[in-house]
C-alpha cells in the first residue's frame, strides 16, 4: 500500500507528521525530539507498504529544522521501502549486497 508522511511546519513552530492512515504526532517547538517508538507507532509499517515523504511550511519558519526531520524521515522512509522490495529475507539477515 501507498503512504505518505506529511511533515507540517505550523504558525506555532510546533511540526506536525501525519501518515494517510490517521495516525500523527506533533515535534514541539520546545523539544526538538522524536522517540524511535513514535516513528514505529506512526508508520505502522507492513511488508509491501511503500512509503513517501512531504514536507508542507507555508509561514516558511524554521526551514532547517523542518529540512532536517523531512531527511531523517527519508533515510527510515528508503530503508523501509528496500525491504518491502525484497522478496526475501535477504535485508533482514545482512546478506543483501548494495
Amino acid at each position: 500500500m501507498d503512504k505518505k508522511i506529511i511533515l507540517r511546519m505550523l504558525p506555532s513552530k510546533d511540526i506536525n507528521v501525519s501518515i494517510e492512515d490517521g495516525n500523527t504526532i506533533t515535534i514541539s517547538k520546545d523539544n526538538r525530539s522524536i522517540k524511535a517508538d513514535d516513528i514505529y507507532w506512526l508508520i505502522n509499517f507492513s511488508r509491501g507498504d511503500k512509503y513517501t515523504v512531504e514536507s508542507q511550511n507555508e509561514t516558511n519558519v524554521d526551514v532547517a529544522v523542518l529540512k532536517f526531520f523531512e531527511e531523517l524521515f527519508s533515510d527510515i522512509v528508503k530503508k523501509l521501502n528496500r525491504i518491502a522490495d525484497s522478496d526475501e529475507d535477504e535485508y533482514l539477515t545482512g546478506s543483501e549486497t548494495e
